[in-house]
């Protein structure tokens, strides 16, 4: 048979982001069949559904459901009744539990889409009741990763964090009126152009980023930036005062302090110019930590089930996994 998998894009407005490379990628696991396998077998499917529009329809019904006669709606029921796996796909934060993140082109920061009650609204308007399990994947950067990001998620997690990530706050207003089946990923999501498996960020790297992104947000780190950014253009801008012998002289600042950022000051503009040096000494530290410790297959991926009232969440890997909590719901 052929295998029809749903995309469900709450993550890019622009056609050529994350769920663009997404369906790539499962294309390149999942390729079209020839002809004659086709006939027999049924054609592997790919269909991608921006949920933009419904959402805000959502939101300006004031609470209230969907009316079923949308057409948008039915086209997202109808595929999604008939998929053998359905990804939901939006941006994730590590701090924030709560919502889901759209953005409006590449490159550009992402902004909050709705909380994990909306979404869970919609998702609750786009898959019809049925006695069959829906097999769910939240494509979403740190989805299972608890409020306290910096625990473990490779170990042992408590009840209380479990329950606290976007991903199972999701999956609780969902399980009890939908039979589901859903994964999640514990740290930065992304897929393997080549093979089309899904990547996840390591612990490693996540605390990394974290230390980074905490680090520059530092009023102290603003100000050192803010300081040589300045600097800079009153050596080599004309307008702020700058000229082709100061900008001589600045180079020859800035190369002794990217060669040795502790080497010593004799001026007030090399104090600031190795505060800027060591910042970047730092910064390319917790790179390094990224660098090293890259992306993997088969790593940090949650499941949620819940059947005869009976909740499991369990860390798929390593093999052979573990169940993290196997009761009452959270």
């Amino acid at each position: 048979m052929g295998y029809n998998l749903v995309l469900l894009n709450l993550a890019d407005r622009d056609e050529h982001g994350l769920v663009a490379k997404t369906a790539r990628s499962i294309k390149v696991k999942r390729p079209e069949k020839n002809v004659l396998v086709s006939v027999f077998c049924g054609q592997n499917t790919v269909t991608e559904i921006p949920l933009f529009g419904l959402m805000n329809k959502l939101k300006g019904a004031g609470g209230a459901s969907l009316e079923r006669s949308d057409a948008e709606l039915k086209q997202a029921r109808d595929r999604c009744s008939r998929a053998d796996k359905i990804m939901l796909c939006m941006h994730g934060l590590h701090n924030n539990v709560t919502h889901g993140y759209a953005s409006d082109t590449i490159g550009t920061a992402a902004t909050a889409v709705a909380d994990y009650n909306q979404i869970a609204d919609l998702m609750l308007s786009v898959l019809p009741a049925a006695d069959t399990t829906y097999n769910l994947a939240l494509i979403m950067c740190y989805g299972a990763r608890s409020e306290n990001f910096r625990l473990d998620h490779q170990g042992n997690i408590a009840s209380g964090d479990l329950k606290s990530s976007f991903a199972y706050q999701f999956y609780r207003r969902i399980c009890l009126f939908r039979n589901v089946r859903m994964t999640a990923r514990t740290g930065a999501t992304g897929f393997d152009t080549h093979t089309g498996r899904s990547m996840v960020e390591t612990e490693a790297s996540v605390l990394a980023h974290a230390d980074q992104e905490e680090y520059l947000r530092l009023g102290e780190s603003q100000a050192i930036i803010d300081n040589y950014k300045r600097l800079k253009d009153s050596y080599t801008k004309a307008a702020s005062g700058g000229s082709e012998e100061r900008a001589g002289r600045f180079l020859a600042m800035d190369t002794k302090f990217r060669q040795n950022p502790d080497a010593p000051t004799v001026s007030g503009p090399e104090v600031m110019i190795k505060s800027y040096a060591q910042l970047l000494r730092r910064k390319e530290g917790y790179q390094n930590i990224i660098s090293a410790n890259g992306d993997r297959s088969k790593y940090g991926k949650y499941g949620y089930t819940y059947e005869n009232s009976l909740l499991t969440i369990f860390a798929k890997y390593p093999e052979p996994g573990v169940v993290l909590h196997s009761g009452g719901l959270l």
